[in-house]
């Protein structure tokens, strides 16, 4: 408890949390068995960001599990005329204001758009660290360009020239899988910035199948690849094995494929499947079909990492805050996340320093009776009081 009360002597009615702010991080390697029992490894980051200072006994609280900072992602997102089509699960509106609701790009954009949120919400993530591309595909792609996540004039809030650009597409066309990916090369290659430094992502998003040939694919299916009939989906629409060498090889970008609807192909074999390498160790999945807005969202916000958070705890001068635990987790596209928390407990009278600690135990499959595969990491502030003291 402080030791003498403080000017001012009570909180304001509505706290805000300050621009001013302290973090650090704690790294580990967890190690799980995939389903052929063969040890995988995975490196994680646990970032905690409080305020630096506290006036009045308050302060604000985030927490980032999972993959650390910088990133590049990319969002590959079909717009061919079999979008428009009408898509279950929870109506996510006229996203891009067509006068048509809850059609499959509607439900694409969205869930983009959510991702997208997710970033700005997260202070850890800034337009320094993590930069958005954006490629449509129909009959042919096109690279629309980058943007930081938040606006550049307001780090709270969602940057409006890339979400304008989102909501103003439109559906028509075919489905060319190659230069959709051809496009994607024009970002990592020339626009994404420290490609060889960050961690690049991908989200190829498709209604169904590939029905045009790319610009160096063989005959053996020219006549169905000219006429998009809609039922070719090999061999000569998914020759692509030359875009997915540059993507992979040179800038190590994980595809995540993802099937939207029930006229998409994710069968082996199929153009999807080859497009995604992100094969899951625990379950062995890979690209996923999606049938429902709400399968679709929680796809694009699940968490890259494969262990769970079994505890979360968050002490202040040593107490434990019962409000954040474990249960308080959601998922994003780059881990685990937690807050805005306002924690109380400190003491606000300048210049004495506020412990706030976090700790978190990760465990690959979820069951605590196991401790070879689980990864224990802690962080720690000090937030220093800034109130004078009035006796």
């Amino acid at each position: 408890k402080p030791s003498a009360s403080w000017m001012p002597s009570s909180s304001p009615s509505v706290f805000e949390c300050p621009e001013d702010t302290i973090s650090d991080e704690d790294q580990g390697v967890i190690n799980g068995t995939d389903i052929f029992g063969t040890v995988f490894t995975q490196n994680i980051g646990f970032n905690l960001m409080t305020s630096n200072t506290t006036s009045y006994g308050k302060a604000c609280v985030d927490g980032m599990i999972g993959i650390s900072p910088p990133f590049n992602f990319l969002f590959v997102i079909d717009v061919s005329g079999s979008t428009e089509k009408q898509f279950k699960g929870t109506a996510v509106g006229d996203i891009n204001d067509d006068e048509r609701s809850n059609t499959i790009l509607d439900a694409e954009l969205d869930s983009v758009i959510k991702a997208i949120e997710g970033f700005v919400d997260a202070p850890s993530l800034t337009n320094d660290n993590v930069n958005i591309g954006i490629v449509t595909f129909s009959t042919e792609a096109t690279y629309l360009g980058n943007w930081g996540a938040a606006d550049p004039n307001d780090p709270k809030v969602v940057n409006p020239s890339l979400v304008g650009n989102l909501t103003s597409l439109s559906y028509g066309g075919w489905t060319n899988f190659d230069d959709a990916l051809d496009k994607s090369i024009k970002y990592f290659e020339n626009d994404a910035p420290d490609v060889g430094a960050r961690t690049n992502i991908m989200y190829v998003l498709s209604d169904g199948l590939p029905n045009r040939c790319g610009d160096d694919d063989p005959n053996t299916a020219e006549n169905n690849c000219a006429n998009g009939n809609g039922n070719e989906n090999k061999p000569g629409t998914i020759v692509f094995d030359s875009e997915l060498e540059i993507l992979q090889t040179d800038y190590s970008v994980s595809i995540h494929a993802i099937g939207v609807g029930a006229g998409s192909d994710v069968t082996p074999g199929s153009g999807l499947d080859k497009l995604d390498n992100t094969r899951n160790p625990l379950t062995g999945d890979n690209v996923t079909k999606v049938t429902t807005s709400d399968e679709l969202t929680a796809l694009i916000l699940e968490s890259p990492i494969f262990s769970d958070v079994l505890e979360l705890e968050v002490k202040v001068n040593g107490v434990v805050l019962p409000y954040v635990n474990a249960s308080h987790v959601r998922s994003t596209p780059t881990g685990y996340a937690f807050g805005t928390t306002i924690v109380t407990g400190l003491d606000p009278t300048k210049d004495v320093e506020n412990n706030i600690t976090a700790t978190v135990l990760l465990d690959v499959g979820g069951n605590s009776t196991t401790t070879s595969d689980q990864l224990t990491l802690s962080t720690e502030t000090i937030v220093l009081g800034t109130a004078m003291p009035s006796f």
